[in-house]
């Protein structure tokens, strides 16, 4: 049996989406969690081979880089599409989720409170429009694929669905009315809190609000 260790932050953030496929593939692991005012410490040592976090650790072997991990998860287990076309989208939206994630880092690192700045002026600035943008993005996708699934991309639930599930979960701690101008995405969210082994988890992981 394969021993995996997935090495995070005590929080969601980047690896909630595995953690999330894990618990749903009745998959065990070791959730090797640490506190950020360790991170300094521990960055450049074993097995932070890029100095980055989350790193999945394989029998031993070290996968880093957030998107990698998911792919590899995913193909394992079911959620990385079916077919060559339908991973290819999946992988597409990953791709945009990481792009947004990466403009609206202003905001998120106020909100966390990581550095200065003025929570309401970048929620204006940068969040929102940010937001206005993937989330219109993300309620055609669900749209146009109503009738098969209401998931993103084919029939099945892919890591997509989870990164736009956690993001949704976690950015409303600092936006409560997050998508209450997309009902699309409502509907998303509740189709996966409602999962039967979804709520179960909701219910039990540890509390965080990032």
């Amino acid at each position: 049996m394969v021993h995996y260790i997935l090495h995070y932050f005590d929080c969601y953030g980047r690896a909630e989406p595995v953690r999330m496929m894990f618990m749903l593939s009745d998959v065990e692991y070791t959730d090797q969690r640490f506190a950020f005012k360790d991170w300094p410490l521990i960055k450049n040592a074993h097995p932070f081979i890029f100095g980055q976090s989350p790193v999945l650790e394989v029998d031993g072997k070290l996968l880093a880089q957030s998107n990698a991990i998911n792919r590899y998860v995913a193909n394992k287990y079911g959620f990385a599409g079916k077919d060559d076309w339908e991973k290819a989208i999946v992988d597409s939206l990953a791709d945009l989720h990481h792009d947004y994630f990466t403009k609206v880092r202003p905001f998120y690192g106020v909100a966390c409170k990581y550095w200065d700045g003025n929570f309401d002026e970048l929620l204006k600035t940068n969040f929102l429009p940010e937001r206005d943008i993937f989330m219109g993005i993300m309620s055609r996708f669900i749209e146009e694929n109503e009738t098969k699934s209401g998931w993103l991309v084919g029939d099945s639930l892919t890591f997509a669905d989870l990164l736009l599930f956690n993001h949704v979960l976690i950015f409303k701690n600092w936006v409560p009315d997050l998508v209450d101008q997309f009902p699309k995405i409502r509907q998303h969210r509740d189709k996966l809190k409602n999962h039967p082994k979804m709520a179960d988890y909701l219910s039990k992981r540890p509390h965080s609000i990032q």
